[in-house]
């Protein structure tokens, strides 16, 4: 029964922030098998939360009130600067792929639904990239006999 509140820990943990359910995973001792499924399905189910309660949150919204032209004052210092050369530069493909890593899951589908408007594309991208950041981190542990879990203490 231990082994089923590890699984469901490292999943819910996924859906909110992927590196640090990685980091789970490793301190669980996971079988390769189990330690993608979980990883990835976590993130999975994150990114399909994100997608679909955004969107109802934004009809909500609309719904209750009227939307109002404002303007928005945005102050331009580097960091906005870099975000935007990164995402204009490199798109939906290196948000998807920083965002397990360094941004969070919410953000990054956001992020990542703010640039593609076509939902089976982000999905389809942030799995591709679920599973690249999955198969890395089993593959140095596990077939190089890399000590990753040290990177995460």
């Amino acid at each position: 029964m231990n082994d089923w509140w590890q699984i469901i820990s490292v999943t819910l943990v996924c859906t909110i922030k992927f590196i640090i359910g990685l980091g789970m995973a490793l301190a669980y001792n996971f079988k390769p098998i189990t330690f993608y499924f979980t990883t990835v399905f976590g993130g999975m189910l994150g990114v399909f939360i994100y997608l679909y309660l955004w969107d109802f949150i934004l009809i909500i919204k609309n719904k209750i009130s009227q939307p109002k032209p404002t303007i928005i004052h945005i102050k331009i210092n580097k960091n906005i600067r870099r975000m935007v050369h990164f995402s204009r530069t490199w798109g939906i493909y290196g948000i998807a792929l920083v965002t397990p890593t360094i941004i969070s899951m919410p953000v990054g589908t956001l992020i990542c639904r703010a640039l593609e408007k076509n939902k089976w594309h982000i999905k389809l991208v942030m799995f591709i990239s679920l599973s690249f950041w999955s198969l890395l981190i089993i593959a140095l542990q596990n077939f190089f006999n890399i000590d990753v879990q040290s990177w995460f203490k």
